[in-house]
C-alpha cells in the first residue's frame, strides 16, 4: 500500500509539473506573440492616421483651408516635431546653364515612434514608413515633375509650442496656415531643375524620386538625395508655411 501511495504521489507531481511547464511555455510564447501583434497594429493605426494628416495638410496647401486638426492615438508611443531637414531647389537654363533660381528651405518632419524600430513620418507632403535605413513612401508628395511643367510646393512645416509628447493619450496635431508665397516661375525657356533633400531618410527619398517617370537622374551622397528634371518647359515653386502645434 505504501509503495502504491508513493507511486500515485510521484505520478501526480510529475503530471502537475508537466502541466505547469506547458502552461508557462504557452503563456510566454503567447504573450510575446500578442505583444508583437499589438506593436504592428499600433504602427498600422499610426500610418492610417498620418495619411489623414497628409490629406488635411493638402487642404491647406492646395485648397486654401486656414487650418486643420488631426488626432493621433499614441498608445505608449511618442510623437515629435523633429529637427528640420533641408530641401534645396536649383533651376538653370538647359541650354546655357545659367542659374535662374537657387534656394534652401528648412522643413520640420512629424515623427511617430512606437519604439519598435519603425517610424511613421510626415514630411514635405509625404508619409514615410521608415525602418532603420529602409523606408517606403505610403502617401505620395504633391510634387509634379514632367517635361511640360514642374510644380514644387514646399510644405514648410514649423514648430509652434511643445515639440514632443508621449504616453497613452490622444494627441491633437493642429496645423495653421501662415503664408503662401510664389518664390519662382519660369515659363519661356527649357530648364533643368535639381531637387535636393538633405535628411537622415535621404535613401528613402532617393528611391522614391528615382522611381518617378520624368525624373532623369538621381544621386545619393551621404545624407543628400539629388534628383534632376531636365528640359522642363515651365517651373513653378510655391512655399507654404504651416505652423504646427501639439495639444
Amino acid at each position: 500500500m505504501t509503495r502504491r501511495a508513493q507511486s500515485e504521489t510521484l505520478g501526480f507531481v510529475l503530471v502537475f509539473a508537466i502541466m505547469v511547464s506547458a502552461i508557462g511555455l504557452v503563456y510566454a510564447g503567447g504573450f510575446s506573440g500578442l505583444a508583437d501583434v499589438r506593436d504592428v497594429e499600433r504602427v498600422n493605426n499610426a500610418q492610417r492616421a498620418f495619411e489623414v494628416l497628409a490629406d488635411n495638410m493638402e487642404d491647406i496647401t492646395q485648397r486654401n483651408a486656414p487650418s486643420r486638426a488631426t488626432e493621433i492615438k499614441l498608445a505608449g508611443a511618442s510623437l515629435e516635431i523633429a529637427e528640420p531637414i533641408e530641401i534645396e531647389v536649383n533651376v538653370t537654363e538647359s541650354a546655357g546653364g545659367a542659374v535662374m533660381f537657387s534656394k534652401a528651405y528648412d522643413v520640420r518632419p512629424i515623427v511617430f515612434d512606437a519604439d519598435t524600430g519603425t517610424e511613421i513620418v510626415y514630411v514635405q507632403g509625404a508619409v514615410i514608413r521608415q525602418q532603420g535605413e529602409n523606408g517606403i513612401v505610403r502617401h505620395e508628395s504633391t510634387l509634379l515633375f514632367n517635361d511640360s511643367r514642374t510644380v514644387i510646393p514646399i510644405v514648410q512645416t514649423r514648430l509652434d509650442g511643445t515639440s514632443s509628447v508621449g504616453g497613452s493619450t490622444t494627441v491633437l496635431i493642429r496645423a495653421d496656415h501662415s503664408v503662401t508665397r510664389i518664390d519662382h516661375t519660369n515659363t519661356s525657356e527649357s530648364y533643368t531643375v535639381w531637387f535636393n533633400v538633405t535628411s537622415s531618410r535621404a535613401g528613402t527619398w532617393h528611391d522614391y524620386l528615382e522611381g518617378k517617370e520624368d525624373v532623369d537622374d538621381c544621386l545619393l551622397a551621404s545624407d543628400t538625395a539629388s534628383c534632376k528634371i531636365d528640359n522642363t518647359e515651365r517651373v513653378y515653386l510655391i512655399a507654404v508655411k504651416i505652423d504646427l502645434a501639439l495639444a
